[in-house]
């Protein structure tokens, strides 16, 4: 009975991720292996390269800041450089899509996971479309991780940052509360690489997505169509001062929320990014930043274009019609995950 109850589970799980493409193409040595602990005793291996990393920099300089970072620093140039750097690295000039992965700074094994599955930017994959005249949109995953008030964590990032090449260490202090002052300025950096991409798509490190599926829909978009995701209608402000999604009366006084979008993952049209930066900076913060994002766009004139296929679910079968799904951030869960997704069958018998 448990066997039979498993199969089906597993068949289920493998047909919810089937899409226009095979999985295989996001399963390719999914399989988590240990990682390099980065100690930051093991600094000493590395040579003066790493000391004049500019991450390493703002670290032992204790350059980041707490809130906005100041657009007028004279640390920018230097700033913008470092971010060309790593987006050079990863991002071929034919970039279209810049998948931004906001991560915080003690999530090192959760991004040594990512790029050792869905993360890969060294992989080549091609889709199926129902219209042959279609073609491939080219997409590369950054990171963004910000610093903490601990120089062992922040060296630790640095380090990491400096080996693989491809976080964007924004010098802000990293606090879920204030989440907005990071994701804007790092798009603000992106926009700042003078580099040709299309859509910034930002989400979480607890996200998996069904990119067979969503780089096939970006080509649905229409111009007008600048901020795109799941819109939450009708959504009430929890006043418990020990929620983690409190606002205060003081930050949002009215009862119910305007329109926005859900913030697990939503997609940026780069054309209005420099907008949405100068509004972020003149506006006060919403300390939940998908309404906070989301409001900024709506008062600049634009709409929040609605996509039920961008639905948050956590449950494998409802999750069938979704373009993405919520797997944690539970090591065990996602190798689970990943199996099932490689190989249901052999789970199966094993």
């Amino acid at each position: 009975m448990v066997c039979s109850f498993l199969s089906l589970q597993f068949l289920l799980i493998y047909q919810v991720f089937q899409g226009t493409e095979t999985c295989d193409q996001h399963a390719e040595a999914v399989m988590y292996t240990d990682p390099i602990i980065l100690e930051p005793s093991s600094l000493k291996e590395y040579n003066d390269s790493f000391f004049d990393f500019y991450p390493s920099k703002i670290t032992l300089n204790h350059g980041y800041i707490h809130g906005l970072y100041p657009l007028e620093s004279e640390n920018m140039t230097d700033l913008i450089r470092y971010v060309k750097s790593v987006f050079n690295y990863n991002c071929p000039k034919e970039t279209e899509v810049v998948i931004l992965i906001i991560s915080d700074p003690t999530h090192y094994l959760i991004r040594h996971n990512i790029r050792e599955t869905y993360g890969k930017n060294r992989a080549s994959y091609h889709y199926t479309f129902s219209n042959p005249i279609l073609i491939n949109l080219k997409y590369y995953f950054l990171f963004s991780v910000g610093y903490r008030d601990d120089i062992a964590l922040n060296q630790q990032v640095d380090l990491e940052a400096h080996i693989y090449n491809d976080i964007i260490r924004v010098p802000i202090f990293d606090t879920y509360r204030e989440m907005a002052h990071k994701i804007i300025f790092t798009l603000y950096l992106l926009d700042k690489t003078n580099r040709s991409f299309e859509y910034v798509l930002k989400t979480d490190d607890d996200i998996f997505l069904k990119l067979n599926k969503i780089v096939p829909y970006l080509h649905s978009l229409e111009k007008n169509h600048v901020f795109i995701g799941y819109k939450a209608v009708g959504f009430i402000p929890l006043r418990d001062i020990n929620n983690k999604w409190y606002v205060s009366e003081r930050d949002y006084p009215n009862d119910v929320y305007e329109p926005f979008l859900l913030g697990f993952c939503y997609i940026f049209r780069r054309n209005i990014i420099q907008e949405l930066t100068m509004a972020h900076y003149n506006s006060s913060l919403i300390l939940m930043e998908d309404i906070h994002i989301s409001y900024l766009v709506t008062s600049l004139g634009y709409n929040l274009t609605h996509s039920p296929d961008f639905q948050y679910c956590t449950d494998l079968i409802t999750c069938q019609k979704s373009f993405l799904m919520d797997i944690g951030r539970d090591l065990r869960k996602r190798n689970l995950f990943w199996t099932i997704l490689k190989d249901p069958v052999a789970l199966v018998e094993n």
